[in-house]
């Protein structure tokens, strides 16, 4: 065997498409050898699959030559030829010289490997202009009494659904007969098919469900593949009551199926589209995945916690009693099971557990990779916006994690939390700058390293003791290369703004007249002047620099100039860029709606907190104005999309479950007031009013986006339809 092994990697290296081209000579001849073809024809298919380079001349002579290989009545010759056509894959000018070949094939032959063969290849190569003429032979294919030969039918149906798909539809009566096939694979083609064809309509979509969920389909994999089907539609299309009854006892059914797999996606459909589920359903499936947990299978424990993760959030008022079933994976030798059961324990968390559960999660951070170290970071956010009091445990955990060993990836995901949170959490930016102090001292990425600092010298002077920090920004002078020293020049010098420090920052940027690097010396000379002259704020330019920018790269495109006049160039105005004082938020954006006009100023807006991805589809960000009575919750949804808009944008908070639903007035303790319509790629706004009882309670509300979605092909509109999305937890307080 290992003398074999050793020969081998020589054979293949041997292969040359010249010396291949010459061989292939052999298929001219009128009495075809298989010791002499069948070799030449592995050569070729070898050489194309390794991604060699054929010319257009050479592609043409090797599918000609191949073609007459079509003479040979040799099974083994045959067999090898349909797998060579396959790979080839002729220009549609040559088409024509296989086609009739393979009609032949499909009518005339007896040998079901040949039929199945030749609609294999057909998939492949077939040229639009000849699907009419095909068509005839591939439906006589698609009821053929041999399962293969079905199967290979249909199979082309759905490769040929993506460019002609109103031909496919034509072949509806056939593909409904296999249904019925004994085969299970058969029929399961044969839902895949029908699927594709009747998806794009959503009247027809319905009559599917409803008559495969009545269909007793005999395989695993018919059964899983239908749910999918049945979660994907949901996000598009809306049913009526009585479908949805009937998808919802379908899936009711499926739980209590053998196959875990079945009982798998069953369980996720549920918990994803919960919304037009029954509480005890949501219940049972809830409970599967915890019956996977204790499964003798590591792929099915994995399964079932990831679920229970992803959806922790949004069901944890059922899940919440039932955090010791986690608890009991913790012990698992396989990391990835029970960094997945810290992560989903910490999105179910409360205060009186948090500590001992941060513990925990220290035991084993060294023998987990970084993305699951990531996906934990995801869970601390989380945990950090629904409990701010705990910002210092939960600080000094991420700090932790940031100065153990860890890969950029990583590294910037903990970074951006950190600065996500220093936005949202006031009382816990003091926490966040020291720890960010603490990483540039180990810090080995460049462009972090200079992003951590640049963010110290904007934000340091304005912590409790600016002091502390300057002493972690005069080491980088010390022992960093020059792109570092650079910027720690600039830091400090944002530090000399405060008048009890700026002697001693004078000083320590004196010491760098002398760096060896020109630009340390530079900025440091340069600063001093300025400090000197008590000039600390410059007003911008009178032109953004975007602007300059494109002005450049026009000049150095086009090679034309020209002289440079900055009452020319700036016609944009000065972007004047202020942090908004709370006591003098703009109330302007309520005046389209009186009952909020009517609030006047209010006593306290929060910050900016996003709830989304930066590159989600649907950008929203909040920012909650206080006043006297109530709270206003005010989303700013971008559309980002170009064929989308989207009307009657309303937040919808679930409050059912969490510690609020008492302290709400029940007939108008949550007011709505939706966008108006938001186009293609523009913004809207949408308002929650929240009145309260007395009493103070505060916690993480789940929160989805309703709305009503219109697509558009250009300027035509194609379907719309009423759809949901789901945000991040909001945290609020009543107080």
């Amino acid at each position: 065997m290992k003398k074999h092994e050793a020969r081998a990697p020589d054979f293949l290296s041997e292969i040359e498409k010249t010396k291949v081209l010459q061989e292939a000579k052999c298929f001219d001849a009128s009495c075809n050898n298989p010791r002499d073809c069948i070799p030449v024809m592995c050569k070729v298919v070898y050489l194309l699959s390794k991604g060699e380079a054929f010319t257009e001349t050479e592609s043409t002579e090797i599918f000609f030559r191949a073609c007459k290989l079509y003479q040979s009545s040799n099974p083994q010759i045959r067999k090898m030829l349909y797998f060579l056509l396959k790979e080839i894959r002729p220009k549609e000018s040559e088409v024509f010289m296989i086609t009739s070949s393979l009609s032949r094939d499909l009518s005339t032959s007896e040998n079901s490997y040949f039929k199945a063969s030749a609609l294999r290849v057909m998939a492949k190569i077939l040229d639009p202009t000849m699907l009419i003429q095909m068509e005839r032979f591939i439906k006589v294919a698609i009821v053929d009494s041999n399962d293969n030969v079905s199967s290979a039918a249909l199979f082309l149906g759905l490769k040929l659904c993506k460019t002609h798909l109103e031909v496919v539809k034509k072949w509806v009566t056939e593909v409904q007969e296999k249904l019925t096939s004994k085969n299970s694979t058969i029929h399961f083609h044969a839902m895949l098919l029908l699927y594709e064809m009747k998806k794009g309509d959503a009247l027809a979509l319905s009559k599917f469900f409803e008559s495969m969920m009545n269909l007793s389909l005999k395989s695993p994999l018919a059964q899983t593949q239908l749910i999918r089907f049945i979660r994907f539609s949901l996000k598009t299309s809306k049913f009526e009551t009585g479908t949805m009854t009937n998808i919802e006892k379908f899936l009711t059914d499926s739980l209590k199926r053998s196959q875990d797999m079945v009982v798998y996606e069953a369980a996720k459909t549920i918990c994803e589209h919960s919304e037009y589920m029954q509480g005890y359903t949501i219940t049972s499936a809830l409970s599967v995945l915890q019956l996977f947990l204790v499964s003798s299978k590591v792929t099915t424990k994995f399964a079932g916690i990831k679920t229970l993760n992803t959806y922790a959030m949004k069901h944890a008022s059922y899940l919440t009693d039932s955090t010791g079933e986690y608890e009991n994976l913790l012990t698992e030798q396989n990391r990835s099971l029970a960094t997945m059961a810290i992560s989903t324990l910490l999105k179910l968390s409360t205060d009186s557990n948090i500590d001992k559960l941060l513990g925990m999660i220290s035991n084993f951070m060294n023998e987990v990779s970084d993305e699951f170290k990531i996906e934990l970071i995801e869970s601390i956010k989380v945990l950090c916006l629904r409990m701010p009091h705990k910002h210092q445990q939960l600080n000094k955990f991420v700090g932790d994690i940031l100065k153990d060993e860890g890969g950029l990836q990583l590294k910037k995901i903990i970074i951006d939390t950190l600065l996500q949170l220093f936005d949202s959490l006031p009382q816990a930016k003091d926490t966040i700058l020291m720890t960010l102090a603490e990483f540039s001292e180990d810090c080995i990425y460049e462009n972090l390293h200079l992003r951590v600092i640049h963010f110290l010298g904007e934000h340091g002077p304005n912590c409790k003791n600016p002091s502390r920090l300057i002493r972690f920004i005069y080491n980088r002078l010390i022992l960093e290369k020059p792109s570092i020293r650079a910027a720690a020049v600039s830091a400090l010098f944002k530090f000399s703004k405060i008048k009890e420090l700026r002697s001693s920052v004078m000083t320590l940027i004196q010491k760098c007249l002398e760096d060896k690097d020109d630009e340390v010396r530079e900025r440091a000379a340069f600063y001093l002047s300025r400090i000197s002259k008590n000039d600390f704020d410059r007003p911008s330019l009178p032109i953004p620099i975007s602007k300059l920018e494109k002005i450049l790269a026009h000049c150095k495109n086009t090679g034309k100039g020209f002289a440079f006049d900055i009452q020319v160039t700036s016609e944009v105005k000065e972007e004047v860029k202020k942090a908004p004082l709370p006591e003098k938020v703009n109330t302007s954006l309520f005046s389209n709606i009186p009952e909020l006009n009517a609030l006047g100023q209010p006593l306290k807006s929060s910050n900016n907190m996003s709830l989304t991805e930066k590159n989600a589809e649907f950008v929203v960000n909040c920012v909650i104005h206080y006043f006297t009575s109530c709270q206003v919750l005010e989303f700013k949804i971008n559309n980002t999309l170009s064929d989308v808009t989207l009307s009657g944008v309303t937040a919808s908070l679930h409050v059912e479950g969490t510690t609020l639903e008492g302290l709400l007035r029940i007939e108008d303790g949550i007011l709505m007031y939706p966008s108006q319509t938001i186009g293609k790629n523009s913004s809207g706004v949408s308002y929650v009013v929240i009145k309260k009882l007395s009493g103070s309670r505060k916690a993480s509300v789940p929160t989805f986006l309703k709305y009503k979605v219109t697509e558009y092909q250009g300027d035509t509109e194609l379907a719309m339809f009423d759809d949901e999305y789901q945000i991040e937890n909001i945290p609020i307080e009543l107080a």
